[in-house]
């Protein structure tokens, strides 16, 4: 359970049916404290659990985890990631650096009514 916004780089293909989506997949949940993260339920239950792509234009895939088979995203080369709140619209936005691309900013998503708690925490994990 938590409280507020939750930005996921999901690299994990899960088993269950409630992930109808291409990995790896990049994700926004919100979530008013009352529901659980469970990702890989027999059963998927969204009265209860914070669910991958159950909000309207939450997500995207995107191919940004390296691979030593992969030219496009090595260890020099990375995505870079762009996350803009204003007026309750979260936005998304990626860009792969690498040599030979455009390097054009794709837009993974743009949620509408967000809401983030007014003392909000910003995390980072790996």
């Amino acid at each position: 359970h938590w409280k507020g916004l939750g930005i996921f780089f999901d690299t994990f293909q899960n088993l269950d049916h409630s992930h109808h989506h291409k990995h790896p997949y990049i994700y926004a949940m919100t979530n008013d404290g009352t529901k659980s993260y469970i990702p890989d339920a027999e059963k998927p239950d969204p009265s209860k659990q914070a669910l991958p792509g159950a909000a309207e234009n939450s997500g995207c895939s995107y191919d940004f985890r390296y691979a030593e088979t992969r030219e496009d995203v090595t260890i020099l080369n990375h995505t870079r990631v762009h996350v803009m709140y204003k007026d309750k619209s979260l936005k998304l936005r990626l860009q792969q650096t690498s040599t030979g691309l455009n390097k054009e900013w794709y837009a993974c998503y743009d949620m509408k009514d967000v809401e983030i708690p007014p003392n909000a925490y910003f995390g980072v994990s790996a």
